[in-house]
C-alpha cells in the first residue's frame, strides 16, 4: 500500500529502470521491479531496458501485466534508443546497473528525465539527480532494493519469498518421466553462459569427469545437460563424453523461460558456472553448486542460502580487467 504522495491515484507516472545487461543481472533485479509494482498503481507504467530480445522474452513471460514495457537495447539504432527514452519524458530514471563511466550519466541526462537516480561517485559532470551508495560488500540484490529510496518506497518484508511464492505459482513442475523412463532423480548440468562470457564456464572435460563420477556412485539418478540451442554443440561434447550412460543423460533446449523453469524447479539440484539458469535456480530456491572463475560470488553470487560455492581464490581474483574478456 502506498504511503507517500508521489504516486497518487490519477496521476499518471512512468518509471524506467535500465536493466540492459544479461538474465543473471536481470534475475538479480526482480525484487527491485517486483517491490515497485506491488507499491504502485497500475496507472503507473514501468519500462524496462534489457540487453537483447532474450531478456525481453524472459520479462514478457514474468511480467506480462500491460503496465509494463520493453525497450531492447541491441535492436534499436543508438540515436533511435536515445530519441524513444526521451520521448517518454519519465517522472523515474533508475540506473542501478550503470558503472562508473561518463556515457552512463550522459544516458541519463538526456533522457529528460525529472529524476535520474544511479550508482555514487565522484563526479559534476552531468550528475544524477539521486545517487545511491553502492558497495561491493553487499549482494546485488541488496544493492538494487536502495533504490527504493529514491522513490519513497519501502523493502517489504520477505520480499525474496514473496518472488519465490509468486514464481513457483506461474510455474509448473516438470514431468520426470519425459527424460528418463526408470530414473526418478536427476540433476541438471548448465555448461552456457553468454557468449561475452564464455571466460566463465567450467571445462567441458570438467563436467564429464564430474558426471562419471557422479553416475557411478549414484545409479539412481539421471543427468539433464541443459542450455539453448545455441550451446547445443557444447552440449553435445559433454553427452559423448558421458555416452557410456546414454540412457541416463540427455540433452534438453528449452523452449521458453518458463518451461526452462519448471526443468529446473523439478531437479535436485543444478551444477553451473556464473550464468543465467544459475540464477534462475538459486531464485526458485532449488540447491546449486555453483563453480567461480574471474566473478565475485559475494557480489554476483546466486542469492540463496541452499549454495556451495567452489573457488580457488586466487589472488587476482575476481578479474573485470579490460580486454581479458577471454581469460588470461
Amino acid at each position: 500500500i502506498m504511503n507517500h504522495t508521489l504516486f497518487e491515484k490519477g496521476k499518471r507516472k512512468t518509471i524506467i529502470i535500465d536493466a540492459h545487461h544479461g538474465i543473471g543481472d536481470l534475475v538479480m533485479i526482480l525484487p527491485l521491479v517486483k517491490a515497485i509494482e506491488i507499491q504502485t498503481p497500475v496507472n503507473v507504467c514501468i519500462y524496462l531496458i534489457v540487453k537483447s530480445e532474450v531478456e525481453r522474452s524472459f520479462c514478457r513471460e514474468i511480467f506480462p501485466e500491460p503496465r509494463f514495457k520493453f525497450i531492447v537495447l541491441m535492436s534499436l539504432n543508438i540515436f533511435y534508443r536515445i530519441f524513444k527514452i526521451m520521448k517518454l519524458r519519465a517522472d523515474f530514471f533508475l540506473l542501478p546497473m550503470a558503472s562508473n563511466s561518463f556515457k552512463s550519466r550522459l544516458f541519463a541526462w538526456i533522457s529528460f528525465a525529472k529524476c535520474t537516480v544511479g550508482p555514487k561517485y565522484d563526479h559534476k559532470i552531468f550528475p544524477y539527480t539521486i545517487s545511491i551508495n553502492k558497495s561491493e560488500k553487499i549482494h546485488r540484490s541488496f544493492y538494487f532494493l536502495k533504490y527504493l529510496n529514491a522513490l519513497k518506497l519501502n523493502i517489504p518484508k520477505n520480499i525474496f519469498n514473496t518472488i519465490r511464492s509468486w514464481i513457483h505459482d506461474k510455474v509448473e513442475l516438470q514431468d520426470r518421466s519425459i527424460f528418463f523412463q526408470s530414473i526418478k532423480r536427476y540433476l541438471i548440468f548448465a555448461p552456457g553462459s553468454g557468449d561475452i562470457e564464455k571466460h566463465k564456464r567450467w571445462p567441458c572435460d570438467r563436467f564429464i569427469e564430474l558426471g562419471i563420477l557422479i553416475l557411478n556412485s549414484y545409479p539412481d539418478f539421471g543427468i539433464i545437460v541443459l542450455g539453448s540451442v545455441n550451446e547445443n554443440e557444447l552440449l553435445n561434447k559433454i553427452r559423448n563424453g558421458l555416452n557410456h550412460f546414454a540412457d541416463r543423460v540427455k540433452i534438453v533446449n528449452p523452449v521458453s523461460f518458463k518451461h526452462s523453469l519448471s526443468i529446473i524447479r523439478s531437479a535436485d539440484c543444478i551444477i553451473a558456472a556464473d550464468s543465467g539458469s544459475l540464477h534462475l535456480a538459486a531464485f526458485i530456491d532449488i540447491p546449486v553448486i555453483v563453480i567461480y572463475g574471474p566473478g565475485n560470488p559475494g557480489e554476483f553470487g546466486p542469492n540463496t542460502e541452499k549454495k556451495r560455492l567452489v573457488i580457488l581464490g586466487l589472488p587476482c581474483s575476481p578479474c573485470y580487467r579490460r580486454d581479458f574478456i577471454t581469460g588470461c
